[in-house]
């Protein structure tokens, strides 16, 4: 399905026909400006071709500003700027001009928002948003200078050099496993390094992004590497639901010391926090989050990790005797106790 309008035949003349398409041109970035001025002028999303489907499974659409949807097929050029989706029991595989892909699972929504590839200055920038749905990213073309990004409700991921594929769903958490190479997922609360063969989660762009090392490594290697996971959603808990006084208690059990927890009224909380060095918002998403907790958000316990890997999730107590160099010897750089 040819996709571009009249003001690009400079670009489709330095492309060979579809079965022996070449991976790049020379002459993108020169006739990005010829495609894009007109367009922008015209009130309408630049038609510039940055890459095709490779593969297609049941019903996908592609859809470019206020155009009507139309079936993408395998072959068929995709566009800057083009909104994909995908129906139940379909997927799709999008090659770009550098060689990358990336394969798109059943209920999905994507958009490419940006894409700059230049190989003569050996330049590869591009970014993605999935709104929702199972993906998977593989890199292409080696540039000195390379930036993706696939932007996620949850945050931002960058990539780097990487194999890395994810879960974005709005009932859970956000789901992200590097399988090669490296990444970095930043939010408005933090950011974290995602190395090889890693994986995180995260609820939303508030919440601090989690470390790769308090993932259930067992759970995402078995839900990745074995079959009849496809489309499945887990809710991950360990073995009991604790209250932060039933916390404290097993603190003061593994390290031999009392620990006590005491509820504060949320505008003293919110005191406590900002003295604190914690930002507003961050303390406002706090205390939302202690709310949800005191109205029995956190008490679902389910049996998950049993179901995946075969073995009982870990107590607390387990992890606070594996965590214990970082509870006594705590970072330089934290902000003065106000509690």
């Amino acid at each position: 399905m040819p996709r571009m309008s009249s003001s690009n035949s400079e670009a489709v003349n330095c492309k060979a026909d579809r079965g022996h398409r070449p991976r790049w041109c020379t002459a993108l970035l020169a006739v990005a400006l010829v495609a894009v001025i007109p367009s922008l002028a015209a009130g309408q999303p630049p038609r510039l071709d940055i890459g095709h489907s490779i593969f297609v499974v049941n019903v996908v659409d592609g859809q470019v500003g206020d155009t009507p949807p139309a079936l993408l097929r395998i072959g068929d050029d995709i566009v800057f700027q083009e909104d994909i989706s995908t129906g139940a029991d379909a997927k799709t595989v999008i090659e770009f001009r550098d060689g990358s892909t990336f394969e798109v699972g059943p209920d999905a929504v994507i958009r490419i928002d940006a894409f700059v590839f230049n190989p003569e200055e050996s330049a590869s920038h591009k970014t993605l948003s999935v709104i929702r749905g199972v993906f998977r990213y593989i890199s292409g073309f080696v540039a000195s200078d390379q930036d993706t990004k696939i932007e996620v409700p949850a945050g931002t991921i960058g990539i780097r050099g990487s194999i890395a594929a994810g879960i974005v769903d709005p009932a859970v958490p956000m789901f992200l496993h590097v399988a090669q190479g490296n990444a970095t997922f930043t939010n408005d609360a933090g950011s974290s390094e995602i190395g090889a063969g890693q994986s995180i989660a995260a609820p939303s762009r508030t919440t601090r992004p989690m470390r790769p090392d308090m993932m259930p490594a067992a759970v995402a290697a078995q839900a990745l590497t074995s079959p009849g996971h496809e489309g499945a959603v887990y809710t991950l808990t360990g073995p009991e639901a604790l209250r932060f006084k039933d916390v404290a208690e097993r603190i003061s059990a593994v390290f031999a010391r009392q620990v006590d927890y005491t509820d504060q009224p949320p505008d003293r909380a919110r005191q406590f926090m900002l003295a604190g060095g914690v930002s507003p918002w961050q303390a406002d998403g706090n205390l939302e989050l202690f709310d949800w907790i005191r109205q029995g958000g956190a008490d679902t316990v389910t049996a998950a990790v049993r179901e995946v890997t075969g073995a009982d999730p870990s107590p607390v107590q387990d992890w606070l005797e594996d965590s214990r160099a970082d509870f006594e010897v705590p970072p330089l750089d934290l902000p003065r106790a106000v509690f």
